[in-house]
């Protein structure tokens, strides 16, 4: 048993949102981008300090009883909490002796020196993105030097995702047709009969449990939410706003939630090949709405936001909804309820939102920017609320926003420094719409088409 003896535990990973740009940059710009595994990853890093712990039974030495003598740890055994953290260190520091600096934006991307390969890492797995496959082939036999690396290729799974590119500089096909089969399996709902929504319209009712309704397994619930999420994170952002509606009850689930849950569940039935593709493309889907924005069809980014004002039955918080899609698909997205505030209007919520967006697209130049693609023109955000609209651009009505908290005022900022620029559209081009409220209340096609989603049934 070995002894307890640790201070920094914290692992960092690749965010989901840096591995869709990656891939989208890899597949717009037609570059390849192969995956590697590197094997027993945690017993390359040294110990940081001094373990010790009994010789495992039958592994004695006959010359050293057990009793009397114990093994000294010289690397990062698994089982041990540091063990992570101590490879986390190990890994950055070989990659940084190659020349390569961390992103600011994600300290677990690297760039080298010229910017011409970029590498993400996951625990002992990782991507490799450059110009040619000899720059590819470099890294990893560098690496290969330092550790145990197997060169998978172009990359068919990576982390519960399914990846789909025939041409090795063609598109990029993202789902998770084989998680969600095992998801099925797992609850036992792999021979359900489908549904052709994620909810329906009493989901914009659910409520903290009361003292007359049935409480629901809660571990089970828990579990099946959690399992979800992986779902609605990585690749599936039609899900979303249920999602993060169902696991507020996580605590005290009633067989009202249970019975959501599982009309996701028959949601998921239905749509277990959803995918998405990144592809290159001579022009943004948006190009011609705006024929004052110049060269728009060289600024594939671009996001949505929304909100639903008071829309939580218990305590009134809106929801907010953000979306951005870079190289024909989505690379973030997000449904937060809006707990940090409550908003008194409609504007007010929308222009919650819009900060919401704003930092997201801060965050995302600013790793574009690392990867030596930076945004020459300000990211495009469009809103259906035209007063949050003019509320950003100008002061418009302050007895109706002098109450607003000054950190929600960041749109404002961003916009005047001309990092982000918004824009209106109806309600109908809404596409962020689908993260604040039921799909059950947008014809389900139309919703498919504005995801850019992509299923053989309706292509």
């Amino acid at each position: 048993m070995a002894h307890v003896d640790f201070e920094d535990t914290f692992a960092p990973v690749v965010k989901a949102a840096s591995v869709r740009t990656l891939f989208a940059h890899a597949a717009g710009n037609r570059l390849p981008i192969n995956l590697f595994d590197v094997e027993t990853a945690f017993l390359n890093a040294n110990i940081d300090r001094l373990i010790y712990m009994e010789q495992p039974p039958g592994f004695e030495q006959p010359d050293h009883p057990r009793k009397d003598y114990v093994l000294l740890v010289n690397k990062g055994l698994y089982g041990l909490k540091q063990s992570g953290s101590l490879y986390a260190n190990d890994q950055k520091k070989k990659l940084v002796e190659l020349g390569f600096a961390p992103s600011e934006a994600d300290e677990c991307v690297f760039l080298s020196a010229d910017k011409r390969i970029i590498v993400a890492t996951y625990v002992d797995d990782g991507l490799v993105c450059a110009e040619t496959q000899e720059e590819i082939d470099w890294v990893i036999t560098e690496l290969s030097k330092h550790y145990t690396v197997r060169n998978l290729g172009t990359p068919t799974k990576f982390l519960g995702m399914d990846i789909s590119r025939p041409d090795p500089r063609g598109p990029i096909t993202i789902s998770q047709s084989t998680y969600a089969r095992k998801l099925l399996a797992k609850f036992d709902m792999q021979d359900c009969n489908s549904v052709k929504a994620p909810c329906d319209q009493r989901a914009s009712y659910l409520h903290l449990r009361t003292e007359t309704e049935s409480p629901a397994d809660s571990a089970l619930y828990r579990s099946m939410t959690s399992s979800i999420m992986h779902l609605a994170i990585w690749t599936r952002p039609d899900i979303a706003w249920i999602t993060n509606k169902l696991c507020q009850f996580n605590k005290d689930p009633s067989e009202l939630h249970m019975a959501a849950i599982k009309h996701l569940l028959r949601y998921i039935q239905g749509t277990l090949d959803y995918a998405f593709t990144f592809s290159p493309s001579e022009y943004n889907s948006l190009y011609g709405l705006f024929t004052d924005h110049e060269n728009f069809d060289f600024t594939p980014l671009h996001g949505y936001a929304d909100a639903s004002n008071a829309s939580d039955p218990d305590d009134r918080c809106s929801t907010s909804g953000r979306i951005f899609f870079y190289f024909n698909a989505p690379i973030v997205w997000g449904s937060c309820k809006q707990t940090y505030a409550v908003a008194l209007s409609t504007m007010e919520s929308e222009y919650l939102a819009l900060t919401e967006a704003a930092k997201e697209a801060m965050f995302l130049r600013q790793l574009l920017s690392s990867i030596n693609v930076p945004q020459e023109q300000p990211t495009l955000i469009l809103t259906d609320s035209d007063a949050a609209l003019k509320h950003v651009k100008n002061n418009v009505n302050h007895p109706r926003s002098k109450h607003i908290d000054t950190r929600h005022h960041y749109i404002r900022f961003a916009y005047n420094a001309g990092d982000v620029d918004i824009r209106h559209v109806p309600s109908a081009s809404q596409t962020a719409d689908i993260l604040t409220k039921p799909l059950g209340t947008i014809k389900h096609l139309e919703a498919v088409k504005l995801l850019q989603l992509h299923d053989s049934r309706y292509t």
